[in-house]
C-alpha cells in the first residue's frame, strides 16, 4: 500500500507483518490472511518469538500470538509494563524495554508478567532505547552506552551485567539495529563524536 509496514518478524516459512495497526501473516505461496487488531495505526513495533508466541509491542500495550492455535490476543496483566518500544527472547525469558527509563523487564511465556521481574541498566542513566538479544546476551543500549547482560544461571534473576562488555557508543537510532553476518550493526554515536555505522 501506500505506507510502510510497522514491523515483521520471520517465524518458519511464515512472514509476519504489522501494517496499519493489522497483524497480517503471509504464506510461502503469498496468501495474505489477517490475524489480529493492534491499538496503534502508525510508529513503529517490535516482534520477538520464543518457538510458540509471538510477542507484539507498540509503545502503548502489549500482545501475543500463538502460532499454532492461531490465537492473538492483548495482555491483560495490569503488570505488563507501560510504554515499552522494544522486546527480544533470550534464555527462557521475554525482554521489553525502551520507555525511556534504565529499567527492562522479563517474563518466560509473554502473558503473565511480575512488576517486581525487572532489571536496572547500571553503568550510565541514559535510558534504555532498545533491548536487543544477540550471540546469548541482552544487549542493552542506550543513547551513550551499550551495556551488556549474560545468563547468571540464578532463579531470582536469571541476567546479570557483563561489566568488562560496557561501551560509551550509544544507539542514535532505534529501528537502525540489525543482526548482520555473526554480529550487528547500528547507527551509533561515540561520545562528543558523529554518527555512524559499526559493526559489533
Amino acid at each position: 500500500g501506500d505506507t510502510p509496514i510497522l514491523g515483521w518478524i520471520v517465524v518458519g516459512n511464515l512472514f509476519y507483518a504489522v501494517h496499519r495497526g493489522t497483524l497480517y501473516e503471509i504464506n510461502n505461496a503469498g496468501v495474505i490472511t489477517s490475524r489480529g487488531t493492534l491499538s496503534t495505526t502508525s510508529g513503529k513495533v517490535d516482534l520477538s518469538y520464543n518457538g510458540i508466541v509471538v510477542l507484539i509491542v507498540d509503545g502503548t500495550a502489549g500482545y501475543t500470538y500463538t502460532v499454532a492455535s492461531t490465537t492473538f490476543a492483548v495482555i491483560a496483566d495490569g503488570d505488563f509494563p507501560n510504554g515499552v518500544t522494544t522486546c527480544a527472547w533470550l534464555d527462557g525469558q521475554f525482554i521489553v524495554g525502551g520507555d525511556g527509563t534504565d529499567q527492562f523487564f522479563i517474563s518466560p511465556d509473554g502473558t503473565a508478567w511480575d512488576a517486581l521481574d525487572f532489571a536496572t541498566a547500571e553503568s550510565n542513566p541514559d535510558g534504555i532505547v532498545r533491548v536487543f538479544a544477540n550471540n546469548g546476551e541482552v544487549l542493552l543500549f542506550g543513547d551513550n552506552t551499550l551495556e551488556p547482560w549474560g545468563n547468571n544461571n540464578q532463579g531470582d534473576f536469571p541476567f546479570s551485567p557483563i561489566k568488562g562488555g560496557i561501551s560509551t557508543f550509544g544507539l542514535a537510532a532505534r529501528w537502525s539495529l540489525c543482526e548482520f553476518n555473526s554480529g550487528i550493526a547500528a547507527l551509533m554515536i561515540p561520545p562528543g563524536g558523529q554518527v555512524q555505522v559499526m559493526f559489533i
